[in-house]
C-alpha cells in the first residue's frame, strides 16, 4: 500500500498546481518597471506576475498631436490613466467625442490569456467601460463597472471568455471615465482541469494500483 499512496499523493499534488498555475493578478500601482518618467508620464510600464508579463501603453485615436499620449499612474494609487500633456485637462480615461480625440489603455501579455476580471477607480454608478482585441480589432463588448466598497472603486467580472494577447481599453461614452487599478489574467497554456471527476478519477486509479500489487505478489509467491 505504500507505492498507492506515494502514487496518490503525487496525483493530488499535480491536480493542485494545475488548477493553480497560470493565474495572475496585476496590481497597476505596484511592481512596475517604469520607462523613463516624461514630464507627462510614462512611454510604458511593465510588469511580471507569476510567469506572465504585461506591457502598458497608452492609446489615441489621432496623429494631429505631436506629443504623447503617455500612461498616467496616479499618485493617490488610483491606477493608470491617459496623459495627451497640454491638450488634456484630466488624466483618468475618457471619451473626448469627435471634437477632440479618442483614448485608452492598451494592454500587451507576452503570451495568449484569458482575462477575467478587471478593477477601476474613480468611478460612480453610470460609468461603462469597453474593450476591444487589440487596435482595429473586434469589439469584446461594453460593461457597466459594478461599484463596490467605497471611495469610487469598481470592477468587472468577465462572464464570457476574453482570450487573447492584447487588449484596448476605453471610455464608450462622454459621461464615462475612470482609471484601471488591477488587471486578471489566466494564461492559456494552463493545464485544463480533469473532465473526470477528481474523486471517480483517483477510485479509478486506486483500485487499477491495488490490482497491479496484488498481481506483483501473486507472480513472487
Amino acid at each position: 500500500m505504500n507505492l498507492i499512496s506515494k502514487v496518490l499523493g503525487i496525483v493530488f499534488l499535480g491536480l493542485g498546481l494545475a488548477s493553480a498555475a497560470g493565474a495572475a493578478t496585476f496590481n497597476l500601482n505596484n511592481d512596475s518597471n517604469n520607462s523613463e518618467w516624461d514630464s507627462y508620464g510614462y512611454d510604458s510600464l511593465t510588469y511580471t506576475k507569476d510567469g506572465i508579463g504585461l506591457t502598458v501603453t497608452a492609446w489615441r485615436d489621432t496623429d494631429s498631436l505631436t506629443d504623447g499620449p503617455w500612461v498616467y499612474k496616479s499618485s493617490k494609487n488610483n491606477g493608470l490613466g491617459v496623459n495627451n500633456g497640454l491638450w488634456d485637462n484630466s488624466v483618468d480615461i475618457e471619451y473626448s467625442g469627435s471634437s477632440r480625440w479618442d483614448e485608452g489603455l492598451l494592454f500587451t501579455f507576452d503570451q495568449a490569456v484569458t482575462l477575467t476580471k478587471m478593477e477601476f477607480r474613480y468611478v460612480d454608478e453610470e460609468d461603462d467601460m469597453v474593450i476591444f482585441e487589440g487596435v482595429g480589432g473586434k469589439s469584446f463588448g461594453t460593461y457597466g463597472i459594478e461599484l463596490y466598497g467605497s471611495n469610487e472603486h469598481g470592477k468587472v467580472e468577465f462572464d464570457s471568455p476574453l482570450n487573447g494577447t492584447t487588449f484596448l481599453v476605453k471610455a464608450p461614452e462622454g459621461d464615462d471615465d475612470f482609471f484601471v487599478n488591477s488587471i486578471k489574467a489566466t494564461a492559456r497554456t494552463q493545464v485544463p482541469a480533469p473532465t473526470v471527476p477528481v474523486p471517480s478519477t483517483v477510485l479509478l486509479l486506486g483500485a487499477g494500483l491495488a490490482g497491479f500489487v496484488g498481481i506483483r505478489k501473486r507472480v513472487a509467491v
